[in-house]
């Protein structure tokens, strides 16, 4: 089957810190099958470990892309210091944008 029109996929929005966990062959948030190109990985993050280790874990799995969620407003997020949370502290946000750089050097958004 192929879907017209579209250029790029991506995941729900995954926890960093709980990717090193995760086996791409049998996670239902990682699996993917060949037509699922390219792929966009959505992750949440509120440390640059938190990121690193995220980005460094969905390169391994095949990433074309990763998407750093600066943006969630959910309460329970918010709390964890992730999503739009990001926003009201400048220097923590480029903190995580400079860990997700030196994880990888393919496209971050």
């Amino acid at each position: 089957m192929e879907l017209g029109g579209v250029g790029c996929l991506t995941t729900e929005m995954l926890s960093a810190r709980s990717l090193k966990d995760e086996n791409a062959r049998r996670s239902p948030y990682l699996l993917r099958t060949a037509i699922e190109t390219p792929l966009s990985y959505q992750l949440l993050a509120s440390t640059p470990e938190e990121i690193a280790q995220g980005v460094a874990a969905v390169v391994r799995f095949g990433a074309d892309s990763v998407d750093m969620n600066f943006g969630c407003p959910a309460p329970d997020i918010r709390k964890r210091g992730g999503g739009s949370k990001l926003m009201e502290n400048r220097d923590r946000a480029r903190e995580l944008v400079a860990a997700a750089r030196r994880a990888t050097d393919g496209p971050l958004t």
